[in-house]
């Protein structure tokens, strides 16, 4: 396959920092050839259902259109499916833009991503290579806090924590533990194949 270049869209909820985990995340997921440049970024700072018809618009309709969109949420505990709502409503602007879209819906949230790889786990938090990981009976934030506790005065930040989990990860490892995390991989894959043909 020949180099691809792309402009990237992405909607996701958090801080500036969340980005950076984010962006490691699917750089490891696509191929080498692929280059991007992230055209239009954004974040409401929590949930993004609330603005998925603006973000489809300024991503497809602006004068500089992006050629994929991702877009980023958590379930958390909400009931219905977050990921078939963000469809839905990418689907009301145009039904078209659904195969230039990809939805990654960590559930119940992205930190469960990045601590599915136990040996990464292992090495970003010092912690022996033959013994249980503390804190498994905690939410996924929860455990990287405790985690985090347990390092004493070499102790990273949460989000350093979470920054050095998304540069550890083997995302073969992620997709086979997290289905969630294997359907957004395979999607962004696939979407990337249809702009292959495309372009």
């Amino acid at each position: 396959m020949d180099d691809l270049r792309l402009k990237l869209g992405i909607a996701y909820e958090g801080e500036d920092r969340d980005f950076i985990v984010i962006d490691n995340i699917i750089k490891k997921i696509l191929p080498s050839n692929i280059n991007y440049q992230v055209l239009r970024l954004v974040s409401p700072r929590t949930c993004i259902l609330g603005n998925v018809t603006i973000y489809t618009r300024l991503f497809f309709c602006s004068a500089e259109s992006v050629d994929l969109a991702l877009f980023f949420t958590d379930q958390d505990k909400d009931k219905e499916g977050r990921k078939d709502k963000i469809r839905e409503l990418i689907s009301r602007v145009n039904p078209g833009y659904i195969d230039f879209s990809v939805i990654g819906v960590p559930d119940p949230h992205l930190e469960k991503w990045l601590i599915s790889d136990y040996n990464a786990v292992k090495r970003v938090f010092g912690l022996p290579g033959d013994e249980k990981i503390p804190g498994s009976d905690l939410s996924p934030k929860d455990q990287i806090k405790f985690l985090q506790s347990l390092m004493g005065k070499e102790q990273l930040s949460f989000y350093e924590a979470c920054e050095n989990l998304s540069h550890e990860l083997d995302i073969d490892v992620v997709r086979q533990r997290c289905a969630d995390f294997n359907s957004f991989a395979g999607e962004l894959i696939n979407a990337i194949k249809k702009l292959s043909i495309k372009s």
